[in-house]
């Protein structure tokens, strides 16, 4: 007696877990990857609300410059306060409010209490005091594991090689150095420099030396180890440097 044929199988049969369970076999190493999925538009999605959270710092030194420049400590407070209270008011009804609340009240608390004690070193020392918090998370994730670049790694792309975890972890203490820095440049234009000078820096100069490492980074990562995972930059990555 001859059994019935099984009816074949196609990407539309099979339930989403089944398909979620489906790797591919990199023959070069024989190690079995979960197949990272191609979703640059939901990466590029993202955006926006990266792009929300991080405007409070955006803002924050121009608002303390000018209400410094204009009328003394209390007026920057007051603009600062002013405007993280409209942020929130706007974002109130949105998820981006869960993501502004670390940098509002990071900004938020060092102006209150300028605002009360009449102090300008409090407004000028509020960034210190993120990049020495961002110190103590990278820094806390490499004494205790997993890196926290390792991460964020494993959540695009699934299982890492051994080499992908040694490149996390010095990228991770790479970071860790770059937030060392901009904490002792901006403790020091604050005490020592003008005015003028810590909000060139803490404004414009400082993300443009985030710009830099980031950019170092993914050139880097990607010559290093062709693997995309439909990141925003991962069009052009790819042109400069195709997957083997």
């Amino acid at each position: 007696m001859v059994p019935a044929a099984e009816p074949p199988v196609t990407h539309g049969s099979l339930g989403r877990a089944a398909r979620a369970k489906i790797a591919r076999v990199d023959g070069s190493e024989g190690v079995t990857r979960r197949a990272a999925p191609a979703l640059p538009g939901r990466a590029l999605a993202a955006l926006p609300g990266r792009a929300l959270a991080a405007l409070p710092w955006l803002a924050y030194p121009l608002a303390v410059w000018a209400g410094l420049a204009a009328g003394g400590v209390r007026l920057a407070g007051g603009l600062v306060l002013g405007a993280l209270a409209l942020r929130s008011l706007l974002a109130w009804r949105s998820q981006g409010a869960r993501r502004l609340a670390a940098p509002l009240l990071a900004a938020g608390v060092p102006a209150a209490a300028a605002l009360v004690l009449d102090d300008a070193l409090l407004l000028l020392l509020a960034p210190v005091l993120v990049s020495l918090g961002l110190l103590g998370a990278f820094g806390f994730s490499l004494w205790h594991g997993p890196p926290l670049i390792e991460s964020v790694a494993r959540l695009q792309t699934g299982e890492l090689s051994p080499a992908e975890m040694r490149y996390c972890r010095g990228v991770t203490a790479l970071w860790c150095v770059f937030f060392a820095a901009n904490a002792l440049v901006t403790a020091l234009l604050a005490v020592a420099g003008s005015l003028a000078a810590w909000a060139l820096w803490t404004g414009a100069l400082s993300y443009l030396a985030i710009g830099v490492v980031l950019a170092g980074e993914l050139t880097v990562r990607a010559w290093r180890f062709r693997r995309y995972t439909g990141g925003p930059t991962d069009v052009v990555m790819k042109r400069i440097f195709p997957p083997r």
